[in-house]
C-alpha cells in the first residue's frame, strides 16, 4: 500500500480541475453538466476494458507501494479516478475556449473552402488516414513485440477518432484553433509532464519490451 499515485492527482489533477471549475462555474448550465458527465461515462466505459487488458497482460504495471490497493478489473482505483478527472479537465477547458463561439456559422456543407477544394473531399482523406492508421495499429500488435504498446494504443483510440472525424470534419476543419487545437494540446503537453514526473519516480511502469524505445525527452516514451 502507497500514496504514490494518489499524490500525484493531489498535486497535479485535483488543482487544475479546482481553477477550471471556478473559472466556469458563472457559465454552468444543466446541459453543460450533461455534456461534461456524458462524456466521464464514455471516458470510463471504453477505457476500462483497455486498461484492464495492458494490466493483466503486464504490458504496464504498478508498483504495490506506490497504490492504496482497492482495483476494478484489476485496475487501481487511482487509475479509474485518473479517467475521469482527465476528461472533466479537458471538457471544462474546451467549455471554456468555445463559449464565445457560435458553433452553427461554422458548419458550411459541400461549399468551398478558401483554397478551393470542397470541404467533403477532407473528410475522405481522413477517413483514409485514419484506417491506414489503425491497420498500422494492428501490425504493430500481430509483432508481438517492439510497438505493441503504440499499437493496442492506435487501436483503441483509432476508431473514436474515425467515428468522431465522420461525423463532425466540417467543425473540426473549420472552427478557430482554440476551439480545436488548444483544449487538445494544451491537456496533452502538460499530462506528458506529469506522466514523466511519475515514469521517473516509478509511480506506473510500461514493459520495456512492448515499446518502440523513442523519446520525446528524457523519462517519456513516444
Amino acid at each position: 500500500m502507497g500514496w504514490d499515485y494518489a499524490l500525484v492527482h493531489l498535486y497535479y489533477n485535483i488543482p487544475p480541475a479546482a481553477l477550471l471549475t471556478a473559472c466556469y462555474y458563472p457559465f454552468y448550465t444543466k446541459i453543460d453538466v450533461y455534456k461534461v458527465l456524458f462524456l466521464v461515462i464514455i471516458a470510463v466505459v471504453s477505457t476500462t476494458p483497455w486498461d484492464s487488458y495492458l494490466i493483466r497482460h503486464r504490458i504496464w504495471t504498478y508498483p504495490s507501494d506506490a497504490i492504496v490497493g482497492p482495483t476494478l478489473f484489476n485496475i487501481p482505483a487511482e487509475e479509474i479516478f485518473f479517467f475521469i478527472i482527465q476528461t472533466y479537465n479537458t471538457s471544462l477547458l474546451y467549455l471554456l475556449a468555445s463559449k464565445p463561439t457560435f458553433h452553427p456559422i461554422y458548419l458550411r456543407g459541400d461549399k468551398l473552402l478558401h483554397d478551393g477544394r470542397r470541404l467533403r473531399s477532407w473528410r475522405w482523406r481522413g477517413a483514409v488516414f485514419l484506417v491506414a492508421a489503425i491497420s498500422s495499429g494492428v501490425a504493430m500488435i500481430a509483432g508481438n513485440g517492439r510497438g505493441l504498446y503504440m499499437g493496442l494504443i492506435i487501436v483503441w483510440a483509432g476508431p473514436f477518432i474515425f467515428m468522431l472525424w465522420m461525423l463532425a470534419y466540417q467543425l473540426l476543419i473549420n472552427l478557430p484553433a482554440s476551439n480545436t487545437l488548444f483544449p487538445i494540446l494544451a491537456p496533452t503537453l502538460y499530462l506528458w509532464l506529469v506522466d514523466t514526473i511519475a515514469l521517473r519516480r516509478g509511480t506506473w511502469v510500461i514493459q520495456s519490451g512492448t515499446k518502440l524505445g523513442w523519446h520525446l525527452w528524457d523519462g517519456l516514451d513516444v
